[in-house]
């Protein structure tokens, strides 16, 4: 038997592996190179970011806290400032308080001890004597009486005021005479404003007081010891005199000087009156005066120094009277209060004695 033999296979060397371009697969490991390159710069730059941004939070933070605690602490000086400020105002509102309060007691404690009595003459239906413009008597005649009371209530505490009308109202000549006399006045006025329709020319203060009819009786006043005893009309023609003087250079116009006369609101009065007439309406230069504000002002100023005068002149003992009393009443105040105080130190021994007997028995 034959045998057949397969004859062998003639296997062929694998070649060992070579590059067919190494230029190009140089250039692949360049380019890898680079990206791997780039991605760690990439990595770095995210992760110095991440640290600067983690840094800057921090300071941030850190300022944040700073400002926390400076803003904390300029709002607690603010508040401290804000309290010592309310404070400060609070005491310095109380002692306003404190002035006002002791200067209204001392306002208040002032005795009233001179009344004077201020008549605007005319009024309500009788208009008076018609003047160069419009404004009439009767509205000069209140407008210079207001600011005469005003003025005397301003700087002379010690007067009380008593007004015959302080609006447009009619007063006949018997209602003002019993105003006056039932207000136990020491001084009167009565206020007017002349007319003369035969001269625009005439101008100037003229005052009248009152006319002795020979049966006055005297009024006492002692003054250093002097007794000194002037009549109801001697007193007027006083007042008369000094207002008289005072009026014309406030008005800066002519002095037609006093003169006595015998009109009802004058001798039917039980006090020293006198009437004024203070400007003449048909004179142009008067009426402007008359009329004008600041004019007005400085006659009420004016005449309320001057009547301040003449009562401290005709009743020389009242203030030594009013301030006696006064010097009493606060005598007894003092003692009053003296003997409280030591009926409280009274009570106060016994207290503590009693203390002092309650700790022993314990």
């Amino acid at each position: 038997m034959s045998t057949y033999r397969r004859p062998p296979v003639k296997r062929k060397k694998r070649k060992k592996y070579q590059l067919q371009n190494p230029k190009r697969f140089l250039g692949f490991l360049i380019v890898l190179a680079v990206l791997i390159a780039a991605l760690i710069l990439l990595i770095r730059s995210c992760a110095s970011s991440s640290q600067q941004e983690g840094e800057n939070g921090n300071q941030t933070a850190g300022q944040e806290s700073s400002n926390t605690s400076q803003q904390a602490g300029t709002s607690s000086s603010t508040g401290e400032i804000a309290r010592q400020t309310v404070g400060w105002t609070s005491g310095l509102v109380n002692m306003t308080q404190g002035v006002n309060t002791q200067q209204q007691e001392e306002e208040e404690t002032v005795a009233k001890i001179y009344t004077v009595v201020i008549d605007p003459g005319c009024g309500g239906t009788d208009s008076g004597n018609p003047g160069m413009g419009d404004t009439v008597e009767k509205t000069i005649n209140l407008q210079v009486a207001l600011k005469l009371q005003a003025m005397l209530e301003a700087k002379y505490p010690d007067v009380q005021v008593v007004m015959t009308r302080s609006d447009d109202s009619t007063l006949d000549t018997d209602q003002r005479v019993s105003i006056i006399n039932t207000s136990n006045g020491d001084l009167a006025i009565s206020l007017h404003c002349d007319y003369f329709a035969g001269s625009s020319e005439r101008r100037g203060v003229t005052t009248y007081y009152r006319q002795s009819d020979g049966t006055e009786q005297t009024t006492g006043t002692e003054e250093s010891g002097t007794e000194v005893k002037l009549s109801v009309s001697q007193m007027s023609q006083q007042i008369a005199q000094t207002l008289q003087t005072r009026a014309a250079e406030a008005l800066e116009t002519e002095d037609r000087g006093i003169a006595a006369e015998s009109y009802d609101i004058l001798i039917e009065t039980n006090v020293p009156t006198v009437l004024m007439e203070m400007a003449y309406l048909t004179d142009t230069e008067d009426y402007n005066k008359i009329t004008s504000e600041s004019y007005q002002q400085s006659l009420a100023e004016a005449m309320a120094d001057g009547i301040y005068q003449e009562l401290q002149a005709l009743y020389p003992n009242r203030a030594q009277e009013a301030a006696g009393q006064t010097a009493g009443e606060e005598s007894s105040q003092s003692d009053s209060s003296v003997d409280h105080s030591s009926v409280n130190d009274s009570q106060g021994g016994a207290d503590s004695v009693s203390e002092e007997s309650s700790e022993n028995s314990r």
